[in-house]
């Protein structure tokens, strides 16, 4: 399935496509509908740059450097580690790779303070990934999105519930539409879809991307937008004058 919308508080465009699964053991040879929302998501990206964490080693923790060329480091910390599965298998219990053979793997808990963010160096307007075995133990996704501390949007993420999302592939990604929408830091936690429940849930994540203003076609930098704002200030006033002075 494949979706697209934009969020109520922001003017975000949301791409979303999934494919159900249903097994913990064999993952997905092909998921068409997480594939287009990605190429979708792509196709309004200049030079997109993609993190598939091939270049971890199994096992490694974070905080992880992730050096995107062109916009600097990003620094992942928190839960979570890198994990290698050979292609055509999972780990047991639902979760591989889009691509290649590495993964950012999570096993995070309503009743803690779990999950993991990613501090960028520049301003980010687009952000996108891959969510892999998400939403089969009770438990959604949440995206929360930062300038600095200050708090953007919050975004939740994944299908209904249910025992066909074991293995399941999604891809999320979301484009800011104004210079109000970026942001320098994305926070992933768990939503308890049942109030009350001890959810535990075990996500994964590949082929992360990000691009900032000038990539995305259609959206002004901040610099930008002053230039215009100040012209059209201009405009207003020389407006004003004339029909004083007539």
């Amino acid at each position: 399935m494949l979706f697209f919308w934009f969020t109520p508080a922001h003017a975000y465009r949301i791409y979303f496509g999934e494919d159900l699964n249903g097994s913990s053991t064999l993952p997905l040879s092909s998921f068409p509908g997480a594939t287009a929302a990605q190429s979708s998501f792509l196709a309004l990206i200049n030079t997109p740059t993609i993190e598939d964490f091939e270049g971890f080693s199994d096992g490694k923790s974070g905080p992880l450097t992730i050096t995107f060329p062109d916009l600097g480091d990003a620094i992942l910390t928190g839960d979570g580690l890198v994990r290698t599965i050979e292609s055509g298998k999972t780990n047991g219990l639902g979760r591989y790779a889009t691509s290649g053979t590495n993964y950012w793997s999570v096993v995070t808990s309503n009743t803690k303070d779990k999950g993991f963010e990613i501090k960028f160096d520049v301003p980010i307007a687009a952000f996108g990934f891959h969510g892999i075995d998400i939403g089969d133990a009770g438990g959604r996704l949440a995206l929360s999105l930062f300038n600095g501390d200050e708090p953007v949007s919050t975004f939740s993420i994944g299908h209904t519930v249910s025992n066909k999302a074991n293995g399941a592939v999604f891809y999320y990604g979301l484009i800011a539409t104004t210079p109000s929408e970026l942001f320098t830091r994305v926070s992933f936690s768990l939503i308890d879809t049942k109030p009350g429940d001890n959810v535990n849930d075990g996500f994964a994540f590949d082929d992360m991307t990000i691009a900032t203003a000038h990539q995305v076609r259609g959206i002004p930098e901040p610099a930008s937008l002053s230039l215009m704002l100040a012209g059209w200030g201009g405009l207003l006033w020389r407006r004003h004058k004339n029909r004083i002075e007539s």
